[in-house]
């Protein structure tokens, strides 16, 4: 299967020349520009059974919509992919992101807990290394 994201009025579907794709994985192009770790925390308290969001910005300034990799940290330890939801018995979280040219949104939400959930994140930033 092939990725591929091409440059403002170019056609993603059936583009061939690399010079026209902000990157494609047929091509190669696709490196890492940056990863890292961070965390949300929500304070059920303050909203009791009431809904309650919690945000983070990673900025990247790229100038393009890069494709992002975005992990969290489940109650078992290992990472699941983003975007992703749950819940329990009475209990919901919605975590999501948006990307811009400039940097990405995470956003955790929660409904029905009274305690204080901290959610953790693995991301990981591809970029363009065709130099074009």
């Amino acid at each position: 299967m092939k990725v591929a994201i091409s440059k403002p009025t170019y056609p993603v579907v059936g583009e061939t020349d690399p010079r026209n794709l902000i990157f494609s994985t047929e091509y190669g192009t696709l490196k890492y520009f940056a990863t890292g770790t961070f965390e949300i925390y929500i304070d059920g308290d303050l909203c009791g059974n009431l809904e309650s969001v919690g945000g983070h910005t990673i900025d990247h300034n790229l100038g393009y919509y890069p494709f992002v990799e975005i992990y969290v940290g489940n109650p078992i330890g290992s990472y699941e992919y983003c975007p992703t939801k749950s819940g329990g018995a009475s209990t919901y979280w919605d975590i999501t992101y948006i990307i811009t040219t400039t940097y990405i949104r995470v956003y955790a939400q929660i409904a029905g807990f009274s305690s204080q959930p901290t959610f953790y994140f693995k991301y990981f930033i591809y970029k363009n290394d065709l130099d074009l």
